[in-house]
């Protein structure tokens, strides 16, 4: 029997919380998801959404230090997609994070300086919108809402989350602090407040450990996600979710939703 979703609290969800340690949590995770690839197994699932509806957009939702976006679009370059734009977003922009990304790609990656919600994304944002590991964010009611305005603009959605309540995940989260330790002089740019807060106060491992233990916890399983698709009530709606194999031993839980039409 699995083990239901608990929705507990997760730091970087307040607003009162630490801007600095906020965006040194996110350096972290760009370069975990990044150095490992740990999205490049979508890639199938997300081709095949974009050219269902000739998506030429991508809006991701809750981008953190850009996440895994820098590889997403290495790899849609490989499967003939290097035309796809992405525009970065969060509820608190990790603006230097989002300035670095662009200058990669300046002609394909945009971003949006001030805050936006996931539960109103403002409706001149059309596209394919993603969630990389940010949905279990969202309460049921908040989440069924951002699937329904989602359909109802158009829209296509993607939620891929590495977060889960397996075993395997749950191990490599409980060991994040001593890997936070262990990877902090590889992540650039290397900050002297990167290394106070990581091996003299170690504010960042304790959140990384904390935040993603919740984030495991509060994570939707396929059975959830695919209840809140029929909370929608949307049937012009593919929906599609399941579990795929990452790496490390990891897996991906996906929901993708697009119109019939």
């Amino acid at each position: 029997m699995s083990m239901k979703r608990i929705h507990l609290f997760e730091f970087e969800d307040y607003p009162w919380f630490s801007g600095t340690i906020r965006e040194l949590v996110t350096d972290y995770l760009h370069y975990i998801v990044t150095t490992f690839h740990m999205y490049r197994p979508v890639i199938p699932l997300l081709k095949k959404a974009l050219k269902s509806q000739r998506f030429n957009t991508i809006i991701d939702i809750g981008s953190g230090g850009s996440g895994p976006i820098p590889d997403i679009l290495t790899e849609l370059h490989k499967e003939n997609l290097g035309d796809v734009q992405i525009v970065l977003s969060d509820m608190y922009p990790h603006l230097d994070a989002f300035q670095k990304i662009q200058k990669q790609a300046p002609d394909q990656i945009t971003y949006i300086p001030h805050s936006v919600d996931a539960r109103s994304i403002p409706e001149k944002l059309v596209g394919f919108i993603t969630f990389f590991n940010t949905f279990h964010h969202f309460k049921p009611a908040d989440a069924v809402k951002i699937l329904q305005n989602a359909s109802r603009g158009g829209n296509g959605i993607g939620i891929f989350e590495l977060a889960g309540r397996d075993p395997i995940t749950l191990f490599y989260i409980f060991m994040s602090p001593v890997i936070s330790c262990l990877i902090t002089p590889f992540i650039k740019p290397r900050k002297w407040k990167r290394w106070i807060f990581t091996y003299l106060l170690p504010a960042v491992p304790f959140i990384i450990w904390w935040d993603g233990m919740v984030s495991s916890f509060r994570t939707y399983s396929t059975e959830e996600l695919v209840k809140l698709m029929r909370e929608t009530g949307n049937k012009d709606y593919v929906w599609k979710a399941g579990r795929i194999r990452g790496v490390l031993a990891t897996k991906i839980t996906y929901l993708i939703g697009y119109s019939k039409i």
